[in-house]
């Protein structure tokens, strides 16, 4: 465990909502926003961990940002959301990026900021709506467990990534998929899956990348990939769905060739 001058600084909202927070020595911030690693450089450098940032109703944190606060020393982390979308963008200054969702923007398997937006209960940091990795994970699972067939599966990630992302909750989508003809048992299971966060990447990849910058020190990367990318899975043959199973953890230069697929 670090000392209190060394806590890592840690960015999150709704990927580790405070109910999960609980007991980890670190500093913690709202989700980051344009200017705050600005404020970062007025100060001593150390570790810091980006998880989830803003940049519907505020500017969004940058790649220039970042890239700074690599340059003045301080030990970047990115995972989860926008974490892990600036950490497919930094990596070659020495951003590390930790879980599925970082490996598959790193990768090019996921291209858009949408995949990870969320709306969410700012008060207590819980996520209200579901992201698109989330759903894609989600319906991977009944697709492997062969509770949806292939065809299904695709139908429902179209009809729920219609929904805009601040209305794509649970409940509305099993609405939307009960409009679609999706059986009512079906569709409820559905929606009871995502509302647990068993199989959402983005909170799975927070938590081990809060593992690694509270003191995991065995867990960091060592030039290379580690663990098998669990999280993100594949489904094969749909230009909506797929997606490869990348690794947990990519450092700086590691060799895109790991990808498990």
């Amino acid at each position: 465990m670090f000392g209190a001058a060394e806590r890592p600084v840690v960015f999150a909202g709704p990927s580790l909502p405070r109910s999960l927070r609980r007991g980890v020595d670190a500093e913690w911030r709202p989700p980051m926003r344009r200017g705050d690693a600005d404020r970062l450089l007025e100060r001593a450098p150390g570790r810091v961990l980006i998880l989830d940032g803003l940049f519907s109703s505020h500017l969004a944190v940058t790649p220039t940002e970042c890239r700074a606060l690599l340059r003045a020393g301080w030990s970047v982390v990115g995972a989860a959301s926008m974490g892990a979308l600036r950490a497919s963008e930094c990596w070659s200054e020495g951003m590390v990026g930790v879980g599925a969702v970082h490996a598959g923007y790193r990768l090019g398997t996921l291209t858009s900021d949408g995949e990870v937006a969320v709306g969410y209960d700012e008060a207590c940091a819980r996520e209200l709506t579901v992201s698109l990795v989330h759903l894609r994970a989600t319906l991977g699972r009944e697709l492997e467990a062969g509770r949806l067939a292939e065809a299904e599966a695709r139908a429902r990630f179209a009809e729920a990534r219609a929904l805009h992302f601040l209305e794509r909750t649970p409940g509305r989508c099993l609405e939307r998929w009960r409009e679609a003809g999706a059986s009512l048992e079906g569709a409820r299971r559905l929606a009871r899956e995502l509302q647990t966060h068993r199989h959402d990447p983005k909170r799975r990849g927070a938590a081990l990348a809060l593992s690694l910058v509270t003191g995991s020190d065995a867990l960091w990367p060592a030039g290379g990939l580690l663990g098998s990318g669990e999280d993100l899975d594949v489904l094969a043959g749909s230009p909506d769905l797929a997606a490869d199973r990348p690794a947990l953890v990519v450092a700086p230069g590691a060799v895109e060739e790991e990808v498990v697929r």
